[in-house]
């Protein structure tokens, strides 16, 4: 039986709220364990426990998530790291680094037991290790104590920089495939490790580095054995528009095109999106790829900044929907030093002090990192009737299910920027906003939601008065169509095309728009008082009118008599045998006889 562990009377105990979804503050309260599973969070608790620590002068938080690290080399960049930065590849350092320094094997082992021994002192429970495989990597992290997620990586190629402007690639795909089924043979490996707190992620090295084919293979992997995939994307400028140049896309919109986002996956960094004021990128679609996708990313703030850049920014990503976590990826491992950064720079970038509170990287650094594929997928949770959700083994319990009664006291305001629509993740499908919990009533609107889509509700909305006609009812061929209704004739209005040759419609041209425009264009084809105007639409012929006037148009005064006519070929008989078509036209336009063609 599991030993039962009692902290009573804590000063202050960080738990977790169930209604709200967030962390909140709890004034001397208990928190009781079960080898590693939370079985009480509140006051006053009276079971069993095996043993009880006395919570005074305490403060009891969950275990931070880093969910990005390289500790097998980040300490052997101390004293470099800081100053080292290359202007022409947008001021970062990290081409240039990686391919010309790296430690040996003894050396990974002394950089990860320093970066251990960082991170357990700074809070961190669970950790994201994405290093090469090398000897006693395994049991030095199964020694340290932590929740180790081991992301053996593997590329095709390896980046070179000869020249400081130049990024270069040395290709060897056969390496890669091999490191890709080793690393494959050590995740099946770490499932069955007698310690229970090692998995594996699979983790391709980076999005520039890696064929489509390595790609599409490794994702793929993830999803049969049910593990996390991680893969470095969008990570410096220069890896932007590398990626441009061989597909013309983002490095995220490539990414989705292959089939690597989706809720298994964890992108390393994502900052240098499509709307990163750094590439004056034409398109906005990154973000919402991510979010719709239920894509999580993995922000590390401080490296970047030591390099001049920033995430734009953490407020515009969390109320987008993209799910973040908080990584360290440098030297020294401090995760609660890495929230600090982040919470400053997402200010600084959204020039706004409330885009981002210490609440919501706090919630990125725990329950995000949770959410995210830190600690490998988990089964869908259905909801209970009533709307409370199944508790998982991964998180946290109060003592009173949906509310407890410890946190009655805190007010039940919906944190800034949060979603109305509630949102569940069974199955990747949003919650029915007909549904919106208990003890909520459901909106007048959306407690039935139409059949017909809205149809009939848009057909009995009155049509503002100045859109019910426009310029293209001054024209005669649309002169019937808005005698129908101006509805009808907005429905059977011709859209604009290209622009056209001038003896064509008037509504095939592209015109000047605005309101001043329009009255332009209406007011020069209106016909003015007491003069002829000629019809475009109508041929003269036997229906024609006297004088090749309009029949809806008012006559004016005759023409000059002087103007020359103008002969149009007729059919009729020609010297070679051929009928040919002659007909002379008056300065009128009406057609005043025929003659052969001579």
């Amino acid at each position: 039986m599991d030993k039962t562990v009692c902290v009573k009377n804590a000063d202050w105990v960080v738990a977790w709220d169930a209604s709200s979804r967030r962390h909140a503050y709890l004034e001397h309260g208990d928190v009781v364990f079960a080898s590693d599973t939370l079985t009480f969070v509140g006051r006053d608790y009276s079971g069993r426990a095996d043993e009880t620590i006395d919570g005074r002068g305490l403060m009891v938080m969950p275990g931070l998530i880093d969910v990005h690290s390289h500790p097998g080399h980040e300490a052997s960049y101390r004293g470099i790291r800081e100053e080292h930065g290359v202007p022409e590849m947008y001021m970062s350092g990290l081409f240039e680094r990686a391919s010309a320094y790296w430690p040996d094997d003894e050396g990974k082992l002394a950089c990860a037991e320093a970066a251990y021994c960082e991170l357990l002192r700074s809070g961190v429970t669970t950790l994201v290790d994405i290093s090469g495989e090398y000897p006693g990597w395994v049991e030095l992290i199964a020694r340290s104590g932590l929740r180790g997620v081991l992301a053996p990586r593997y590329a095709s190629s390896r980046w070179v920089v000869r020249r400081s402007h130049l990024l270069e690639y040395e290709w060897n795909e056969t390496a890669g495939r091999q490191a890709f089924e080793e690393a494959l043979r050590l995740c099946d490996d770490l499932a069955k490790h007698p310690s229970g707190r090692l998995s594996g992620m699979i983790s391709p090295a980076q999005i520039d580095t890696c064929t489509e084919d390595l790609l599409r293979d490794s994702v793929a992997a993830a999803r049969e054995r049910g593990l996390p995939f991680t893969v470095h994307c969008a990570q410096a400028a220069a890896e932007f528009h590398e990626m441009v140049r061989r597909h013309g896309i983002t490095p995220i919109q490539w990414a989705h095109q292959i089939g690597l986002s989706g809720p298994g996956t964890l992108l390393g960094h994502a900052m240098f999106i499509d709307e990163h004021s750094w590439l004056h990128w034409w398109s906005k679609k990154d973000i919402g790829i991510m979010a719709d996708t239920g894509t999580s990313v993995a922000h590390c703030p401080t490296p970047f900044a030591r390099y001049g850049h920033t995430l734009e920014h953490f407020g515009k990503y969390r109320q987008a929907g993209v799910n973040l976590g908080i990584g360290t990826d440098t030297v020294p491992q401090n995760l609660i030093e890495e929230m600090r950064w982040a919470t400053v720079l997402a200010r600084i970038a959204a020039e706004d002090i409330r885009s981002t509170e210490m609440a919501d990287v706090f919630h990125a650094a725990t329950a995000g990192g949770a959410r995210a594929p830190a600690r490998g997928p988990r089964p869908a949770r259905p909801w209970r009737q009533g709307g409370s959700r199944a508790r998982g083994p991964e998180e946290p319990v109060d003592d009173a299910g949906a509310r407890s009664p410890a946190l009655a006291h805190l007010p039940r305001r919906r944190p800034r920027g949060a979603r109305r629509l509630r949102r569940r993740r069974a199955g990747g499908r949003q919650r029915p906003r007909a549904d919106p919990g208990p003890g909520r009533r459901p909106r007048a609107a959306h407690r039935r939601p139409a059949a017909h889509g809205g149809e009939r509700a848009r057909a009995r909305r009155p049509r503002a008065p100045h859109r019910r006609r426009s310029p293209r009812s001054a024209c005669p061929r649309c002169h019937e169509r808005h005698a129908a209704g101006p509805a009808e004739a907005d429905r059977r209005r011709p859209r604009p095309a290209r622009r056209l040759s001038p003896g064509l419609h008037p509504h095939r041209h592209r015109e000047p728009a605005g309101r001043h425009a329009r009255r332009r264009r209406l007011h020069r084809r209106l016909p003015r008082p007491g003069r002829a105007v000629l019809s475009p639409h109508r041929a003269a012929g036997d229906d024609a009118q006297p004088g090749g006037r309009h029949p809806l148009r008012p006559a004016g005064p005759a023409p000059r008599a002087e103007r020359p006519h103008r002969r149009v070929p007729e059919r009729g008989p020609a010297r070679d045998g051929r009928t040919t078509r002659s007909r002379a036209r008056s300065s009128t336009g009406a057609c005043t006889g025929s003659a052969p063609w001579t």
